[in-house]
């Protein structure tokens, strides 16, 4: 199996640009070979703006001339004794698109507009995902819980403190959740066992295996975030559930699957609308 033919390279003596330069603008100009009568035709497209195409005119805005290598070619071809003919011909095509008024701003005009339907299409799409996800941050449920949450750990956390009995909390406190350990006792069991033959003692007994069955329920709770989606979640699955296999609600645990999926499956649109953002 044969291989893909090389480019043919520039065999021309080049008199004005750097060899190198030359050498990649020839093989660029075989995409032009559509054009019959050469880089007049391409000059006169260029001015009206007609026949190019994303793909070529993304290509002369690769090859455009520089301001010097313009001014280095025209000296040469306004020397003595001397003509357009003699350049070589990646030479003689940057001197003629050279001439056309503000090339590099003109070429950019023109695949703006070539992709001017494509980029209305993609904000339009843009726009759709930023209203719904604006929308699930308004109307979501879930979201107002966390927030109601949030707000009233903050409040216990600073009870006694001039940032206690606040009514509402500010966006960037939200990411110092992270950051504030929570810190469990290790056992919430007395020294000594009480006694279950008197009333008190059976009080005190179901009082004990009430706290430790909370504690247990919130270990592995790390973070101040973390009490607060545990907080939240199992507040949640209280209300959509009342009994459990005969058990009360308060006695089923909240999964880290449940936790982590609580509020991306009511603002799914809000992840894609910062992505977007983030990209553009």
């Amino acid at each position: 199996m044969q291989g893909a033919r090389a480019p043919k390279r520039l065999t021309e003596v080049v008199k004005v640009i750097d060899i190198a330069r030359a050498n990649n603008v020839s093989i660029m100009l075989t995409q032009f070979q559509a054009f019959k009568s050469g880089v007049l035709q391409v000059r006169h497209a260029l001015l009206t703006g007609t026949g190019l195409g994303l793909d070529r005119l993304s290509l002369l805005l690769q090859i455009a001339p520089s301001e010097e290598e313009s001014k280095k070619l025209k000296a040469y071809v306004e020397g003595p004794d001397r003509s357009l003919a003699d350049l070589s011909s990646p030479e003689r095509f940057l001197y003629v698109i050279g001439q056309v008024p503000r090339l590099r701003a003109k070429t950019a005009a023109l695949i703006f507009r070539e992709q001017f339907d494509s980029l209305v299409k993609d904000i339009s799409s843009a726009m759709h995902v930023i209203r719904s996800a604006v929308q699930q941050i308004r109307k979501g449920p879930r979201l107002q819980r966390v927030i109601q949450g949030v707000l009233t750990v903050g409040n216990a956390v600073n009870v006694g403190t001039a940032y206690g009995n606040a009514q509402g909390i500010k966006l960037d406190s939200l990411l110092k959740l992270a950051d504030v350990k929570v810190v469990t006792p290790a056992s919430t069991m007395p020294a000594k066992s009480p006694d279950s033959s008197t009333a008190a003692g059976v009080a005190v007994a179901a009082s004990v295996a009430q706290a430790a069955e909370q504690q247990a329920r919130v270990i592995g709770v790390r973070t101040l975030l973390e009490f607060v989606a545990w907080l939240v979640c199992s507040s949640e699955q209280a209300g959509a559930m009342t009994v459990q296999k005969g058990k009360p609600v308060s006695q089923v645990g909240v999964s880290s699957r449940q936790g982590a999926t609580f509020l991306t499956e009511e603002l799914c649109d809000v992840g894609v609308a910062v992505r977007r953002l983030q990209v553009g």
